[in-house]
């Protein structure tokens, strides 16, 4: 009893003093473990690029951060370890996905400069719908989901346009 009380006290003089004021704790990476042993976060450096990681109580990776010297990101896995939900950007372009249950991406929206896109996907991955503006003009175009026929609508400073679309990417039918 008496060995344990002194390692305790040893253990609780040097957390302390590494927790006082004006100190600093330094290592190449952090490992948050549960009372069962179990890693549930971790911080560090993968290929010089910081990283956070959480996982859940059996493991599964659930929540990733990193950053770049030009660019951070976000993800968050299904429990299957599928990225449901993408975050990330510069000072350029900023994206974000979001994925179906599947694990199959079925929003995507992004913004570069003046441009900023939306897609959204069907179940078989094509694009559906496809909404993009930019400084010169918008456009919509909706698909069926097998990418068959589409109809197009554009608007800009000189007017606006419908277009149909038959499966050969031929235009049937057009407005002004």
């Amino acid at each position: 009893m008496r060995c344990e009380a002194s390692s305790v006290f040893v253990l609780l003089v040097t957390v302390g003093g590494c927790m006082s004021a004006g100190r600093t704790i330094e290592a190449n990476e952090f490992i948050v473990r549960d009372r069962n042993g179990r890693m549930r976060a971790r911080l560090g450096l993968m290929n010089d690029v910081p990283i956070l990681m959480m996982y859940t109580s059996d493991s599964r990776e659930r929540l990733r951060v990193c950053v770049t010297d030009t660019s951070a990101g976000l993800s968050i896995m299904s429990a299957d370890g599928s990225a449901l939900i993408k975050l990330g950007g510069n000072e350029e372009a900023q994206n974000l996905i979001l994925a179906g249950p599947d694990g199959k991406e079925r929003v995507f929206l992004c913004s570069h400069g003046s441009y900023t896109g939306l897609v959204l996907t069907g179940c078989e991955g094509k694009a559906v719908i496809v909404m993009n503006v930019d400084a010169n003009d918008e456009r919509v175009r909706i698909s069926d989901s097998r990418s068959k026929t589409s109809v197009s609508v554009y608007s800009s400073d000189r007017g606006g346009k419908i277009i149909v679309w038959d499966s050969e990417g031929q235009a049937v039918w057009e407005s002004p």
